[in-house]
């Protein structure tokens, strides 16, 4: 009875290292691909914070060439609101011009209107000339 009780508890003691192993091979599988998939999870966050750079760098030169255009565009506002005083200028300028002229002509007018009533004027001085030598040379002849 000794060596059947000795042959269980071999049998026993077989079928729980058995298991004990089969557990353990389990465990360890188990271990390998929850490291397996840590390693992923590594590599992903990896790749994560390289994209989170890129984006950061990138969203960096955004606001750097946005900065510069609000720049242009404030030089370029600035340069339209000189323009359209200097536009101001020159119209308010040709205006003046236009008046000038204006007065100009008319001015050319009045002189000229004067020098055609002098040219009247001395052709009637003329006329009344030689009508008084007329009436002389007749007032003699009487």
């Amino acid at each position: 009875r000794g060596s059947n009780d000795n042959n269980v508890m071999n049998t026993n003691t077989n079928t729980n290292n058995v298991n004990i192993t089969k557990i353990r091979q389990e465990y360890e599988n188990e271990i390998y691909e929850l490291k397996k998939q840590i390693e992923g999870y590594k590599q992903e966050m990896t790749n994560k914070n390289k994209t989170i750079q890129i984006l950061e760098t990138k969203n960096i030169n955004l606001e750097s060439s946005m900065t510069d255009q609000k720049q242009s565009e404030s030089e370029y506002l600035a340069k339209i609101h000189r323009l359209e005083n200097k536009q101001s200028l020159i119209i308010d300028q040709t205006n003046e011009i236009s008046r000038l002229r204006e007065e100009q002509n008319s001015i050319e007018l009045h002189r000229l209107d004067y020098k055609a009533m002098e040219m009247d004027l001395s052709k009637e001085r003329l006329s009344t000339q030689r009508l008084r030598d007329e009436k002389n040379l007749i007032e003699n002849e009487l």
